[in-house]
């Protein structure tokens, strides 16, 4: 299994698959691995990524999804990465339709997490905290 990109829910999801036994390599064009993680969160999955033989490729562009795994290069030359299913997870966007389809239909209505803009996780929670204690 290939999982292109190499930020913090992919190195997450990689981490999940490896735990269900599956052979992981994670292709990422940067030069390091989780650019978006704090560096002691990002040393602990690494650690755990390694002892579960996740392989990690940096500076390895995917440039095309084959049959048989994924196309990349890395270093000016092409590579070959076999799989029988690769993950793309280069992105987030932002949907907040549902919150445009319901202003001026209800009586409160609140925009919190990637409805607002594309970020973590955490922010979704400490917005939706927020917006709790005021209710």
């Amino acid at each position: 299994m290939v999982i292109i990109g190499g930020g913090r829910v992919r190195c997450e999801t990689a981490e999940f698959l490896a735990e269900k036994g599956k052979k992981v390599t994670i292709l990422e064009m940067l030069d390091q691995i989780g650019t978006d993680m704090g560096q002691m969160s990002k040393v602990d999955l690494l650690l755990r990524l390694g002892e579960k033989g996740v392989r990690m490729e940096i500076k390895t562009k995917a440039e095309k999804i084959i049959s048989s795994g994924v196309l990349a290069s890395t270093a000016g030359k092409e590579a070959r990465f076999d799989a029988d299913s690769v993950v793309l997870a280069v992105g987030s966007s932002l949907d907040n339709a549902l919150a445009k389809e319901l202003k001026g239909k209800i009586t409160e209505l609140y925009v919190i997490g990637d409805c607002v803009e594309p970020r973590r996780i955490q922010d979704a929670i400490h917005e939706g905290f927020r917006v709790g204690l005021h209710l």
